[in-house]
């Protein structure tokens, strides 16, 4: 199958602020702690909406690794030729979903705006459909992130994007990055599927304590050998993140999976003082987009839901 990209993909990252989040040879990465800064917003906004927010800060300008990539960015995005119809995922219903004191029928918020790519949402909600909780799935741009809507929700997801990570932190702004994660620091629960995992680092808004730099955008638009709880699935990767095992370690994370190739961390959950993060660097939930060796992976998107609620 002949899979036609949307977008360029640079040698080695996702785009940040004209710098690139390289790909690191060392899996041993200094953690940045969160300070002041943020990213370019409406000052009136960040103003109405810091009115709700703690003053939790918003780390999004930690130092990144070296890169000598070009300025063209990688992109989540599913192939332009990806079959994105309901029949993408296996319809049986999944008996993945543990009983983790979760009500039936809550909100999970799934972020499509800037920064998004087309059907990366979609694949998300797709999966999340399979789970016996039946999720209320809302779509919400940053104008939809407030405090009283996230005050509703148990889930929020940032899925894959369009590889622009600055742009993403610019059109969600501080202010909005500072209600997501207070959210979660409350006991909301995140999700995070490659550029959703750039986010949550320190390049973003600092709920893991350090940078996610990107595995091997060689290996971008294909599908990669992932040991998940020692048992290896082929997934989807396009510019995703590794966490360092020294970043892991500071967070408390639980290793959840690993790239076969050279045994880097691919997936993890950890707390986040009262909620939970769950954060994946290839796309589980992108078996439709390819060619998938092993077919569906979307139990795996359960599978990081239900630890990462049960945190």
């Amino acid at each position: 199958m002949t899979i036609l990209r949307p977008l360029l993909h640079s040698a080695c990252g996702i785009l940040l602020s004209s710098a690139l989040i390289g790909c690191s040879d060392s899996d041993e990465v200094a953690p940045a702690s969160p300070d002041d800064g943020g990213a370019p917003d409406s000052a009136a906004a960040d103003a109405a909406l810091l009115d709700t927010a703690a003053a939790d800060t918003v780390a999004n300008d930690s130092p990144l690794p070296d890169s000598n990539a070009s300025d063209s960015q990688a992109a989540d995005s599913p192939p332009a030729d990806a079959t994105q119809s309901e029949t993408g995922i296996a319809d049986a219903t999944s008996d993945v979903g543990a009983d983790t004191g979760i009500a039936d029928s809550p909100i999970a918020l799934i972020y499509d705006g800037v920064g998004g790519c087309d059907g990366c949402h979609q694949a998300v909600a797709k999966a999340l459909k399979k789970d016996v909780r039946s999720w209320q799935i809302q779509y919400v741009g940053p104008d939809d992130i407030t405090a009283s809507a996230l005050a509703g929700a148990t889930l929020y997801v940032q899925p894959g994007g369009d590889g622009n990570l600055s742009g993403l932190v610019g059109a969600i702004g501080s202010a909005r990055g500072t209600l997501i994660s207070n959210f979660v620091r409350a006991g909301g629960r995140y999700l995070g599927f490659c550029m959703g995992g750039f986010y949550a680092s320190s390049y973003g808004i600092g709920l893991l304590p350090g940078p996610t730099p990107t595995w091997n955008d060689a290996k971008s638009d294909s599908f990669v050998p992932v040991s998940w709880r020692g048992s290896t699935r082929f997934l989807y990767y396009e510019g995703g993140f590794h966490v360092p095992q020294n970043v892991a370690d500071a967070a408390g994370a639980t290793v959840i999976a690993r790239y076969g190739d050279d045994d880097k961390i691919a997936a993890i959950v950890a707390k986040v003082d009262a909620g939970a993060l769950g954060l994946v660097g290839p796309h589980p939930e992108g078996s439709s987009w390819g060619d998938d060796p092993d077919g569906d992976d979307s139990h795996l998107v359960l599978d990081l839901l239900d630890a990462t609620l049960g945190l």
